[in-house]
């Protein structure tokens, strides 16, 4: 997966090594995200709950709102059950709980891929989604 871009959102520097082998860009704020525009179509977003300013569950419906279609992977020290069950339902990759080693994202779990492959899979679905939509609309 080293042609993945991973954008973190939240403590970069207690969440990700850096591991990825591709690019990662870290930002301090959902705000400091959602101005970067970015255009990245091989991305995924590694996501704190607790954010400065907008949440990242209210950025995660930001992005819904705004048809940024990016894989979410959320992480927090704050986790309860309505908290994740919303961000999965919203549609999460995966919610992890603070502490955790970045070793997480990687490692499959008995036959589940790893979250980071499970990511790019929903990469690739949104890549295919967009096409039939061009697709529709032009016919």
């Amino acid at each position: 997966m080293s042609w993945m871009t991973i954008h973190l959102c939240g403590e970069p520097s207690t969440v990700f090594s850096g591991r990825s082998g591709g690019a990662v860009q870290t930002f301090v704020s959902a705000r400091d995200f959602l101005d970067s525009e970015p255009q990245d179509r091989h991305a995924c977003l590694v996501l704190d709950v607790a954010l400065p300013g907008l949440s990242g569950l209210d950025l995660q419906s930001e992005l819904i709102k705004n048809e940024i279609q990016i894989p979410v992977i959320f992480i927090t020290g704050h986790a309860d059950v309505p908290t994740s069950v919303r961000a999965m339902k919203a549609g999460a990759v995966e919610f992890l709980t603070k502490p955790f080693e970045d070793e997480d994202l990687w490692k499959r779990s008995g036959k589940r891929s790893s979250t980071i492959a499970r990511a790019a899979s929903n990469i690739a679905i949104i890549k295919k989604n967009s096409r039939l939509r061009r697709a529709s609309s032009k016919a």
